[in-house]
């Protein structure tokens, strides 16, 4: 039977706290990670909450030394606003196909610096406040985002629905506007998989629909927030 070689990389799938923590511990280690997101930025729900229970602690006092060790740490890269396509190979010899989604915003030269999202004309429910808040097309999901950039909403920004706008290409002193990126596969071997379960929202679907004053518990983290959801 062949003795399997060590793996000096670790792909960490899913980058809510668990991810998070999962890649801190992995790279503290001495092991290379790649963190893979769905979203444009790491946290998850957790991120998304004032509270956690059952302590009470404050969540971004929990998360904000954890993000900004990530965002740093030199063993670990990000691969935010990605999802992963494929897995070939066998335990401990994996290869993993990442499909990097277009931002429309090059990473490499967004800074963070918020122009564009005030200027920009279009607002919409915002997610990550479930919906009680709107965010404009351009956007972070949070301002301790990590990793801080921009990425346009393609499904509601004038450029893109109606060929005209290109107010944040006209105001981005970095020129990192992009409207013409596109996806990109990035094949990762000889890789170790951990894969982090996401939490999912309960839809209540049909509640929703009978009683127009029915909310969910995320809804009600919002609006008891001492940060509120004005912004």
């Amino acid at each position: 039977m062949r003795k399997a070689q060590k793996i000096g990389a670790v792909t960490v799938v899913g980058g809510g706290i668990s991810g998070i923590q999962s890649a801190l511990d992995i790279a503290n280690s001495g092991f290379k990670v790649y963190l893979v997101e769905e979203q444009p930025s790491v946290g998850g729900i957790m991120a998304r909450l004032d509270k956690t229970f059952p302590t009470n602690d404050c969540s971004s006092c929990m998360m904000g030394p954890k993000l900004v060790e990530l965002a740093n740490h030199p063993n670990i890269e990000i691969l935010a606003y990605s999802e992963l396509l494929d897995v070939k190979g066998e335990p401990g010899h994996f290869q993993a196909t990442v499909r990097k989604k277009a931002r429309a915003v090059d990473p490499e030269k967004c800074v963070g610096c918020g122009i564009c999202a005030s200027k920009c004309p279009t607002k919409v429910p915002d997610p990550f406040n479930g919906g009680l808040s709107e965010r404009r097309a351009i956007y972070v999901p949070f301002p301790q985002a990590v990793p801080l950039v921009y990425t346009i909403d393609k499904e509601h920004c004038r450029y893109f629905t109606k060929g005209k706008c290109r107010i944040c290409e006209k105001l981005c002193k970095n020129k990192a506007i992009r409207y013409g990126s596109e996806a990109d596969h990035t094949l990762r071997p000889r890789l170790v998989l951990h894969l982090c379960a996401r939490l999912r929202l309960l839809n209540p679907g049909l509640g929703l629909r009978l009683f127009s004053r029915l909310g969910l518990g995320l809804g009600l983290r919002v609006g008891l927030s001492f940060r509120g959801h004005d912004k």
